[in-house]
C-alpha cells in the first residue's frame, strides 16, 4: 500500500511548519473570518498588525505560497528517497535547490548542529524529512529500518560530527 505526496502532506507538512515556524522563518496567514485588522506571525517572530486586503496582504500571502510550496516540494524528494527512486545525494541536491531562497531554511538545524558545514545540514535536513514521513510510506517498521539506515550514510559522510554526537 503506498501514499502519494498528497496523502502523505498533512503529516509531514504539519511537521516541516512546526520545524519552521520554531526557527522563525515562516509568515502565517490571517484566518479567512477574522477581522480588518489582524496580528500575523511574520518572520523572526514579531507580531504586526495587517489588513486582509492591500499589498501587505499579498506580499504575506506570495510569502505563504512559496513556503508551503518548498516544504510540498521536500516532502515529494523525501517521499522518493523513502522509496529508493532517490539517492541521498540527490535528495540533499534538491533541498538545497529549494533552500537557496530561504536564508532561514537552516536556521534551527544550525543550533542543533553547531559549527557543522551548510553540506551537512542540508543531509540532516533530508533525514529530518524522511524521519517524518518514512512509517507512512512504508509502515512503522521497514520505515524506522529505512530512517536507520539513511542516518547511517549521513553519519558515514561527516564522520566527524557523528564520533562527536556519540561521545567517541
Amino acid at each position: 500500500m503506498s501514499s502519494s505526496p498528497r496523502q502523505l502532506w498533512p503529516v509531514a507538512g504539519v511537521t516541516a511548519l512546526l520545524v519552521g515556524a520554531a526557527a522563525g522563518s515562516l509568515v502565517f496567514r490571517p484566518h479567512p473570518s477574522a477581522g480588518a485588522a489582524d496580528r500575523v506571525a511574520v518572520g523572526g517572530g514579531d507580531m504586526v498588525a495587517v489588513e486582509n486586503s492591500g499589498p501587505e496582504a499579498a506580499a504575506l500571502q506570495a510569502a505563504w505560497d512559496r513556503t508551503v510550496d518548498r516544504i510540498r516540494a521536500k516532502d515529494e524528494a523525501a517521499i522518493a528517497l523513502i522509496r529508493g527512486e532517490y539517492t541521498l545525494q540527490q535528495a540533499a541536491d534538491r533541498f538545497r535547490d529549494l533552500n537557496a531562497d530561504d536564508p532561514n531554511a537552516l536556521r534551527t538545524l544550525r543550533w542543533t548542529y553547531a559549527g557543522a558545514p551548510d553540506d551537512e545540514l542540508v543531509f540532516r535536513q533530508v533525514l529530518q524529512f524522511a524521519a517524518a514521513l518514512a512509517g507512512r510510506v512504508l509502515g512503522r517498521d521497514r520505515g524506522r529500518d529505512r530512517v536507520r539506515e539513511l542516518g547511517a550514510a549521513v553519519d558515514a559522510r561527516f564522520p566527524k560530527r557523528a564520533a562527536h554526537e556519540s561521545g567517541r
